[in-house]
């Protein structure tokens, strides 16, 4: 079992080391649309779920950096269904109602 955590540890690292800088780098930290944010949020969750305890901490880390670039963002980016649909996630996934 604790094989598998760490394996599973390891590729969470690696999945945020190598993807979430390029898309950081590649579009800016305030310009990163709200549906990518989630999509790191949910591999995420997806690790906690799995066990991974170390993933704890990330959840709360992206909860809260979603949550303040929901608060933040241009009303022009909700044009776009997905964000729509990231920030109702959002909610739903641990987030701030009054966020909505």
């Amino acid at each position: 079992m604790a094989r598998i955590q760490h394996r599973h540890s390891l590729a969470l690292a690696l999945t945020l080391g190598m993807f979430m800088p390029g898309i950081v780098r590649a579009e800016g930290p305030d310009s990163l649309s709200p549906y990518k944010m989630l999509r790191s949020l949910e591999f995420i969750q997806d690790s906690v779920v799995a066990g991974d305890s170390s993933a704890g901490e990330m959840q709360r880390f992206m909860l809260a950096t979603i949550d303040e670039r929901l608060r933040n963002v241009d009303k022009a980016v909700f044009d776009d269904d997905r964000n729509v649909d990231a920030a109702l996630i959002y909610t739903m996934s641990g987030g701030n109602p009054a966020t909505l």
